[in-house]
């Protein structure tokens, strides 16, 4: 027996090829993917026989604890195949066989509790692996017919749960993929690429009686799927320490992007019935990681949703041009502060005429498509790095904070509805040994100018709708004549809020604390 650690994903997605320079052998690409596998987190039991053809392994099992020894729960993931072979192409190459079939089994229990089993059956139709280059610098490509995941069993609390009451599957056809590994020192270089015609999902699961019984199923698919990485490992640590890993250099970037996507969803409970469907022209989900920071990205353009809802006669749709969510914060502790971002949109979002009639039957309301735009960017200083659970758990039982805002900046600020804009940009500072001018908040001092449009027509309109009342009008724009002037332009105000360094405030040069 040989043991080693190995990723079950790296090796069934192994593939990202250039013309082979020099030629790599059975052994050197198994040896490789041993070295690669030591801080993957997987223990690997197999027999290895050299054949003519290569080399040989068999019943391989893979096995990763889920839980610490110590911990309060206990729980491992096993991979097992029968057969594994390495096969000498000829040419310099190594072509790597998999079985069409790999089962994976995931169990989990609580201290003295009853262990929850899940069984997933993962399957490959014409999956053809080559691995070319040097033993430094391997290179893998594959192309598949298809790559499917799906869960055969699932046992909870020792009982078995019928397949109508849970399943899941995910597939990806028309697949070709390249994956790249070098360096042979203290870290190793992965880049990788995956192209698929499509991706199709779909999952239902049904909750007891005793947790309120309802139904979830959700289904739907992706075309024109691509996932584009790369990263940097260390290699010899465990990579359940995140801490150590980042100090030792572990950086990372991962991107999921697809071309069009549909989706349904339908759920039920004690509160009735609901479903619905969603559509988008593109969509993008990314990931990038470092010691210094943590990113990521999603958003989707063209999207579309029609809903059916208990408390609703009719369905409801609504449409959106842009919808988007994107954050990078520090990681690291630091003494300096660190650049951090922000962002939010929703842009161009129109409902149905079936919507606005209930809310505006007589079309006195512009209905313009609504937007909701904001993006912040400034620096912070973490106290710790925020990724070390022992750190934050640390500093949550001290009472403590986890780091300072030190600078804040308004990049957009952009919300119009109803035939109404606001607009806005601004900067601000904060004096984190003032927590007293501002009862407890660090002190700001900066400005942020704004610019509205459209405000007095909305008010109009709505009391003329009855919505509102003359008082409740007249009591808006006595508001808005506090914090705002007239700008060239018909229906326009503009306004400059400005915090001093003594905590003064003050709106269009007039003081208001």
């Amino acid at each position: 027996m040989r043991r080693c650690q190995t990723a079950l994903v790296a090796t069934l997605l192994a593939g990202q090829g250039l013309p082979a320079a020099a030629d790599v052998t059975p052994a050197e690409v198994w040896s490789r993917l041993l070295a690669y596998s030591e801080t993957s987190g997987y223990e690997v039991e197999a027999t290895e026989e050299e054949t003519s053809e290569g080399l040989r392994l068999t019943d391989v099992v893979m096995t990763m604890a889920l839980a610490e020894d110590d911990a309060d729960a206990s729980g491992e993931l096993v991979v097992r195949m029968d057969e594994l072979l390495f096969e000498d192409r000829g040419d310099g190459t190594v072509g790597i066989v998999f079985p069409t079939a790999v089962p994976v089994v995931v169990t989990g229990a609580e201290r003295g509790g009853e262990t929850n089993t899940a069984r997933i059956e993962t399957m490959s139709a014409g999956l053809e692996t080559i691995v070319s280059g040097t033993p430094e610098d391997m290179v893998y490509d594959y192309t598949a017919d298809s790559l499917a995941v799906r869960l055969a069993e699932l046992v909870v609390d020792g009982a078995q749960v019928s397949r109508e009451n849970a399943s899941a599957s995910l597939r990806i056809e028309d697949v070709t993929g390249r994956n790249a590994f070098s360096g042979t020192g203290d870290t190793q270089e992965i880049g990788q690429n995956l192209q698929a015609a499509t991706l199709t999902y779909d999952m239902a699961f049904e909750a007891p009686e005793e947790e309120g019984a309802g139904r979830v199923e959700l289904a739907g698919q992706l075309n024109g799927l691509t996932i584009d990485g790369s990263s940097v490992l260390p290699m010899g640590l465990e990579t359940g320490d995140m801490p150590e890993m980042l100090k030792a250099g572990l950086r990372g970037t991962a991107e999921i992007a697809y071309e069009d996507g549909r989706s349904e969803f339908a759920f039920s409970g004690p509160d009735g019935e609901a479903s619905g469907q969603a559509v988008s022209s593109s969509g993008v989900l990314s990931l990038e990681l470092s010691p210094e920071s943590l990113g990521y990205e999603v958003g989707a353009s063209d999207v579309a949703y029609a809903a059916t809802l208990p408390d609703l006669p009719f369905p409801v749709t609504a449409e959106m041009r842009e919808l988007k969510l994107d954050l990078s914060v520090p990681v690291a502790q630091s003494e300096e502060p660190q650049p951090f971002s922000i962002g939010l949109a929703l842009r161009d979002l129109a409902v149905s005429d079936t919507i606005w009639a209930m809310i505006d039957p007589q079309e006195a309301l512009p209905r313009d498509p609504a937007t909701l735009a904001l993006r912040l960017s400034g620096t912070a200083t973490p106290y710790a790095m925020l990724l070390d659970p022992e750190a934050m758990a640390r500093i949550e039982q001290s009472g403590g904070q986890a780091g300072e805002i030190n600078t804040v900046e308004i990049d957009e600020l952009n919300v119009s509805a109803l035939g109404a804009k606001l607009t806005g940009d601004g900067a601000f500072t904060f004096d984190n040994s003032d927590t007293s001018t501002f009862d407890g908040m660090p002190a700001p001092s900066g400005s942020l100018d704004l610019t509205l449009s459209g405000s007095e027509a909305v008010i109009d309109t709505l009391v003329t709708m009855g919505l509102i009342g003359e008082n409740d009008a007249m009591g808006a724009r006595m508001m808005l004549s506090m914090f705002s002037v007239p700008a060239p332009g018909e229906d326009t105000l503009t306004s400059k809020i400005e915090i001093t360094d003594d905590g003064h405030i003050r709106a269009n040069g007039q003081r208001i604390r």
